[in-house]
């Protein structure tokens, strides 16, 4: 019993300097914390489901002749969406940074269907959003979910800064609509 204690001492121990060593390397630690949940945990807008009619947020879409995604017009007037062909595609966002939360609307349709958002840094990429359909088929119509801005790099201190972000979507049934050229709102 004293060696389960002491072996246990020197684990619990080891677990607070690993910690320790996490917050001093990672000087914002509560950021990063919060991020790292928002990429794992997905999560909807607070508010009724529905469609926002405008964007405040200064952004272009960015398309080339390489990528495998089709822009088609969706059932609701004045909405668009962007769905992958047979393989994956992707689409690249630019706009400038600003306080707070952004909204958007992906649509999956099942369990192959995936969408995943990642910051372009030159040749790197960092994970910002992604989110896996389930067996439970299609998701709802303007169901608006959460992309933390604050997620990009130097987010938490550098506003205004000039982002790029690429969304891959993978899938028949994976879908991200948008209006007027605006995808976030």
């Amino acid at each position: 019993m004293i060696r389960w204690l002491y072996a246990n001492s020197w684990y619990s121990l080891a677990m607070v300097l690993a910690l320790l060593a996490g917050a001093w390397w990672t000087p914002h630690l509560y950021n990063e914390t919060s991020c790292l949940f928002v990429r794992v945990l997905p999560a909807d807008a607070p508010g009724p489901d529905r469609l926002l009619g405008c964007s405040n947020i200064e952004q272009s879409i960015v398309l080339s002749s390489m990528v495998k995604v089709r822009d088609i017009p969706a059932d609701v007037p004045g909405w668009r969406l962007f769905t992958s062909t047979s393989e994956a595609g992707s689409i690249r966002i630019r706009f400038r940074n600003s306080v707070g939360k952004y909204v958007f609307y992906p649509r999956l349709g099942g369990v192959s269907d995936s969408i995943a958002v990642y910051e372009v840094l030159g040749r790197d990429r960092k994970l910002l959003y992604f989110e896996r359909g389930d067996a439970k088929g299609w998701t709802r119509i303007a169901r608006k979910r959460l992309f933390c801005a604050e997620c990009v790099t130097h987010g938490w201190s550098d506003k205004e800064a000039a982002v790029e972000v690429e969304v891959v979507l993978e899938g028949p049934g994976a879908q991200l609509w948008h209006k007027d050229g605006f995808v976030f709102f």
